[in-house]
């Protein structure tokens, strides 16, 4: 099959740090199928920009044909709109440039808003088209605060969504629950799940790195030095850590006071890693404590690492009803990757520890079940920890591999080229299950 992705923030492994367009693509790469994903030269997300020159960069990354689509670096929800609308009118204007047959396109989103362009491309290409819904736009900014709903954008993303729901395919989600929001703008869609996940495949590096501190602990290097994850590692201190966003959704201040209630423990070191829109303020709320230290994001490629220091790894969400939906974290899967056990504090309709048995569940913004699952945690035994997080690194590898997700993708998407030999092989499998019964 040739495959085209849109996506404003496709990225990759070297530009991250939303990376569920560039996996798929690749275990899609590796099966023998081209994949072109068309996505933004812009994105805030973005830790390294990619070099371009002109309205459309070819580039291949990984057997994977990327183009990057010049657009808006914007500041701001105005800004960000017309960039969307740029980046969108850019794929339909240049998409001689872009790609010029497919037997399928895929639509990654949010923003929304983006779909009648991704649409249009399928009409352009006679293919049909399938709608990867990362995130529950625009319910995700409605939980956020109430005033959206005076949003003429809050609306925009509504008709768009009934727009998509209605005219894909299929639409895929790494949701568990996405079937019962998207169902209420199509009682028709056909929603599959299917997960984010892990790079499995990849090797482990457990060479030490540099950390930059933005937040001193005691008796530790002083804000703008830096530390090592080996000399971490080699202390004696319990690390209970953190890696990811600062955001509005990541419950980081919960993840803070339990640090407050263990501040006499001097065994015990609270580790924030990563940057966010909430940083600054969760460093002034921590500014005091002697056992939190925070330091700089790293890149996506050397989180593993990061994660080689600590014992526990952290994983919480604020309380909100859009989580009823399902959740499906990046991070968590990194930290089922590196052995570690897991602090879940998220109440959703799947419960990635309570399946694995890979750690201990906390109820959502409950700092001080927090702290004490944390001093439990603290007195077990290595071996003891280590067991548990391996029953959630076992547990990533039968599930959320990305060979496994992988194959996953490629039978969501086999049905546009009923000649394809996953088409087949499905079929086979179909066929002997009827002769079965």
């Amino acid at each position: 099959m040739r495959i085209l992705i849109i996506n404003t923030n496709g990225g990759s492994i070297y530009h991250g740090p939303n990376l569920r367009t560039y996996y798929a693509a690749n275990e899609l790469v590796k099966r023998g199928h081209d994949v072109v994903i068309a996505t933004s030269a812009y994105s805030h997300k973005y830790g390294t920009l990619p070099k371009v020159s002109g309205a459309v960069t070819a580039e291949t990354i990984d057997g994977i044909e990327y183009r990057w689509v010049k657009a808006l670096h914007y500041r701001g929800l105005i800004q960000r709109v017309l960039h969307n609308l740029q980046f969108g009118l850019g794929i339909i204007r240049h998409r001689k440039k872009i790609c010029t047959q497919a037997d399928v396109v895929v639509f990654s989103g949010p923003p929304l808003e983006l779909f009648p362009f991704a649409w249009l491309m399928a009409l352009f290409l006679q293919c049909p088209i399938v709608s990867d819904i990362r995130d529950l736009w625009p319910l995700t900014q409605l939980e956020m605060s109430r005033w959206h709903w005076l949003s003429p954008y809050t609306y925009l993303q509504y008709c768009c969504l009934w727009f998509m729901a209605r005219r894909s395919a299929k639409c895929l989600s790494p949701l568990a629950g996405a079937a019962q929001y998207i169902n209420k703008f199509a009682k028709k869609a056909k929603v599959i799940v299917i997960p984010n996940g892990c790079d499995t495949s990849r090797p482990i590096n457990n060479s030490p790195m540099e950390l930059r501190v933005v937040k001193p602990a005691q008796g530790l290097p002083q804000e703008g030095e830096s530390i090592s994850t080996a000399a971490l590692a080699a202390s004696d201190t319990f690390i209970v850590g953190y890696s990811g966003s600062f955001d509005r959704d990541n419950d980081t201040a919960s993840f803070v006071r339990a640090a407050t209630a263990l501040a006499t423990r001097s065994d015990i070191l609270f580790l924030m890693v990563g940057s966010g829109c909430r940083r600054s303020e969760i460093a002034t709320m921590a500014a005091d404590l002697p056992n939190l230290l925070i330091c700089d994001r790293v890149p996506s490629l050397a989180v593993r690492q990061v994660l080689s220091a600590m014992d526990v790894c952290y994983c919480g969400l604020s309380d909100k009803r859009i989580n009823m939906y399902g959740v499906s974290l990046a991070k968590s899967y990194e930290y089922m990757a590196a052995g570690k056990p897991i602090l879940w504090m998220i109440d959703a309709c799947n419960n990635l520890v309570a399946e694995s048995g890979g750690g201990i569940v906390v109820p959502p913004e409950d700092h001080e079940a927090l702290a004490r699952a944390i001093a439990d945690l603290a007195k077990r035994s290595p071996g003891e920890r280590s067991t548990m997080g391996a029953l959630g690194k076992d547990y990533l590898n039968k599930h959320f591999a990305y060979d496994v997700l992988g194959k996953q993708w490629e039978h969501a998407l086999s049905f546009a080229n009923p000649n394809s030999e996953a088409t087949r092989s499905h079929a086979q499998v179909d066929q002997s299950d009827t002769l079965a019964s």
